[in-house]
């Protein structure tokens, strides 16, 4: 099987989101992680590539090595958070980190099983990172149609910034500051939360599903 990635932070910047394939017997594990952009003032653990870009390879990391332990996917993603957790905590070496600085991510996990004429998937997916397959009769199948609510709040949020004249990207950001800092605290705090998060309360509202298609599928983070 032959996989082609392609993964760029816009305007040659930090890419907060993550790649990878790992190959096993008789299947393929495509895990995409789209990290959140941080709504924090600084980098508390990483001051070079940054939080969130420390967070997907910390998480990506952990599900390799649940992979090769042998876990499915229901057993792999629920285990990951404590480790990376303890990870963070240590980086941190004891200093007080507001909770809207905690780094969050989306994750897309599909199973690749190459079966007699077309491809078994297992998906395992938690937030709005989008996927797409080519069905057998070329169809486009959206394999996690998830929408993610909170996009309409954003959205009306910066209609009326625009409304009111306030075009400057840093000065639209300063005045959404508080609402999206607001928003990473209320994930961070779910009860059951439907994005990867360093310490969750309890199992994520994780959407898994099957489906078959003929071409690998394609996922945009």
């Amino acid at each position: 099987m032959t996989t082609e990635l392609l993964s760029t932070a816009p305007h040659g910047g930090i890419n907060e989101d993550l790649l990878t394939v790992i190959e096993g017997s008789g299947r393929v594990d495509l895990i995409v992680l789209d990290g959140a952009t941080s709504v924090a003032d600084t980098n508390h653990i990483d001051t070079v590539q940054g939080d969130v870009a420390w967070f997907t390879h910390a998480f990506a990391a952990e599900l390799a090595l649940a992979i090769g332990r042998g876990l499915e996917q229901a057993q792999a993603v629920p285990e990951a958070p404590a480790a990376v957790r303890a990870h963070y905590l240590a980086a941190a070496g004891g200093r007080a980190i507001p909770l809207y600085a905690y780094p969050l991510a989306a994750l897309t996990w599909i199973r690749v099983q190459p079966r007699s004429g077309h491809l078994a998937l297992s998906l395992y997916c938690l937030g709005d990172c989008k996927t797409l397959a080519i069905g057998a009769d070329d169809s486009v199948i959206d394999l996690d149609p998830y929408v993610n609510p909170h996009e309409d709040v954003l959205r009306t949020a910066m209609a009326e910034l625009t409304a009111q004249g306030i075009v400057d990207p840093a000065l639209r950001r300063e005045r959404l500051l508080p609402m999206l800092r607001a928003r990473r605290e209320s994930q961070h705090q779910a009860d059951a939360p439907n994005v990867l998060c360093l310490a969750p309360r309890a199992p994520s509202r994780r959407a898994r599903s099957r489906a078959s298609c003929r071409r690998v599928p394609r996922c945009s983070a």
